[in-house]
């Protein structure tokens, strides 16, 4: 049993356990050296009124003893400042003062059996007050490490009782009663004194944690600070790039539409389109990570066919550059969320390919305690070390100081690590600068489901003709073009520039499929009033999703909130088209999450 658990609980966390024990410790250590003057004066009285009483050379010997005593605790004081013990060691050091402490105990002990006189009042209440002086003033010092205390409480006041129980009387017995009562007084005290002594301590390393705490919030907060800067700087140059490219090939195209050239310049303008789409998109991939906007559907996945499936989606473009992905054929089933975990795959795989020029790429993975390890080997040109953690910051490329949009925006990693952290997927990274990287990520294991062999094949997700639509948009450009598009589908489109004239629309015509609303409306509204409008005139819960260029969190939970599907401008049309099905086949039930009918993480290489 150590020093601690001598005394009653507290509330103390265990956690600073040593840390107490070593303070405690260190206190007896340095104040102990201010005893030395008392420690030798008292042997020195009891010899001095027991002297003409008691045998002299048995007197001289036990005072030999008890300044030996003192001696070996001045020269333990001083190994211990020479030794600066830490906290592992400490509690040796509080039982070699333990020792010391039995040793004066027993000494004192000794004189309170040997010196007792049955036939000399003063004599006894002499011993009796000199051994309950040492109990008492040994509280404030020795109640630090119980185990001294009791070290030296113990046999210091033995002697006395057990001489007087042999003397017997009622006298003796009276005495050895209040004997007895003082030294129960006495222990409890010391606990008292011992306890509230760790409390104190603790609290003191508790207000230590907090600042340490503290100031590890406000590095982390001005890191974050210094992060957003840098990211809002790096988006602001890659947004900027592309919208003046078209502004420039826009100008040049007008002049030369029929010709070669203007087709050339076309071209151009859509890869530009293209890029500014992507930032855009990767941009609102992070926010609604950021904005928790993200709820992750796990269920039992089976990796080989998604692995395969994307060793050979970038198969092509690795050997268009002479590299050869492998792949290893993989048994397991896992918990997660497919088209999450596609996602970080999907990044990781094409930034492989990105950065290796020669060699190959391997995709496998194993099992290691309950986990599947998925992990894409290369023998491209490695991270340094000194770069591991920051290679998965927004903007941060380390082989694109130029900007260059070929070579990715270097946004992928970062989504990686939010991903796994949603998931709760470990992700590593070991790499060795100019020999090649290891991505791993750590997927919990899974039973195979239970095949439903009676599930009919469902319909074609693109057979929405029929359907009958109701569109509210305030920008008549946008409005024109989402009828013209729901048209070419063979939708029955329903136009409203406001949610009045939607209620006017619905009140002609009540059978409405499905609404698509713009987020932004007239006067102040937004469409996930005019949805509710809707539904509450119709009485009924029709499917709806709301479109939207605004990226910020608080609109993003908003939707989420709603229980609507949210896309983000520019929306592709298979997006819209896929979210349309989907909603209207799960009657309204499958837009609970704010990706749920957009397929941000499973589209080609370069979403992310």
């Amino acid at each position: 049993m150590d020093d601690s658990s001598c005394a009653v609980e507290t509330s103390v966390s265990r956690d600073f356990a040593r840390e107490i024990d070593h303070a405690a410790v260190g206190f007896i250590y340095a104040n102990l050296e201010r005893l030395s003057l008392a420690l030798v004066l008292m042997p020195l009285s009891m010899v001095a009124v027991m002297w003409s009483t008691v045998d002299s050379w048995q007197l001289l010997l036990w005072l030999s003893v008890v300044l030996l005593v003192t001696v070996a605790r001045v020269w333990l004081v001083g190994r211990y400042r020479a030794a600066q013990p830490g906290m592992a060691e400490a509690p040796r050091w509080g039982d070699y003062y333990a020792l010391t402490s039995l040793a004066s105990g027993i000494s004192w002990g000794y004189a309170g059996y040997a010196f007792y006189l049955p036939d000399s009042t003063p004599h006894q209440v002499f011993l009796f007050t000199s051994t309950i002086g040492l109990v008492a003033g040994s509280i404030p010092l020795s109640s630090n490490w119980m185990r001294s205390y009791f070290a030296f409480t113990l046999p210091a006041m033995c002697g006395m009782v057990l001489r007087m129980m042999i003397e017997g009387g009622a006298a003796n017995i009276g005495l050895l009663v209040l004997f007895l009562m003082y030294l129960g007084i006495a222990i409890s005290i010391a606990k008292n004194t011992n306890r509230s002594m760790r409390e104190s301590i603790g609290l003191r390393y508790q207000n230590l944690e907090l600042v340490e705490k503290y100031r590890e919030s406000c590095e982390r907060a001005e890191q974050a600070s210094r992060d957003k800067t840098r990211f809002l700087a790096s988006a602001s140059h890659d947004l900027r790039q592309p919208v003046h490219s078209l502004a420039l090939l826009e100008e040049a195209a007008r002049e030369e539409m029929g010709s070669v050239r203007g087709k050339e310049l076309l071209c151009y303008m859509s890869v530009a389109i293209n890029a500014l789409n992507e930032l855009l998109t990767s941009l609102l991939d992070i926010s609604k990570l950021d904005a928790g906007a993200v709820v992750p559907q796990k269920s039992a996945l089976h990796l080989d066919a998604m692995l395969r499936d994307l060793s050979r989606e970038f198969s092509p473009q690795a050997e268009s550059k002479g590299v050869t992905i492998r792949y290893r054929p993989c048994r397991f089933w896992v918990e997660s969320d497919g088209a999450l975990l596609g996602g970080i795959l999907r990044n990781l795989l094409s930034n492989a390919v990105r950065y290796t020029d020669k060699g190959s790429i391997l995709v496998a993975c194993r099992r290691r305690a309950g986990k599947a390890l998925i992990q894409i080997w290369d023998t491209g040109v490695g991270i340094p070390a000194s770069e591991h953690e920051r290679i998965f910051l927004e903007f941060n490329q380390l082989q694109n100081p130029e900007r260059d949009r070929s070579k990715g925006l270097g946004l992928g990693l970062a989504i990686c690590r939010r991903l796994a952290d949603l998931l709760g997927h470990r992700l590593e990274l070991r790499s060795i600068e100019g020999r090649g990287s290891v991505f791993t990520v750590e997927v919990p294991l899974a039973k195979p489901p239970l095949r439903d062999r009676t599930a009919a094949t469902p319909a074609s997700p693109w057979d929405i003709r029929g359907l009958s639509v109701l569109v509210i948009e305030d920008d008549q450009a946008v409005l024109r073009s989402m009828e013209a598009i729901l048209g070419k589908w063979g939708c029955d489109v329903m136009s409203a520039g406001s949610i009045e004239i939607a209620e006017q629309r619905i009140a002609e015509k009540p059978e409405i499929d499905l609404i698509l609303a713009d987020y932004r409306l007239r006067d102040n509204t937004n469409g996930v009033q005019a949805i509710e409008r809707v539904r509450t005139k119709l009485n009924r819960n029709v499917p709806a999703i709301l479109i939207t260029g605004d990226t910020a969190p608080d609109r993003i939970n908003e939707a989420r909130r709603s229980g609507n599907v949210l896309l983000h401008k520019p929306v592709a049309p298979a997006v819209l088209r896929n979210a349309i099905n989907a909603q209207v086949r799960s009657e309204g039930t499958a837009g609970t999450s704010a990706l749920a009918a957009e397929p941000a993480y499973s589209e080609p290489p370069g979403r992310l």
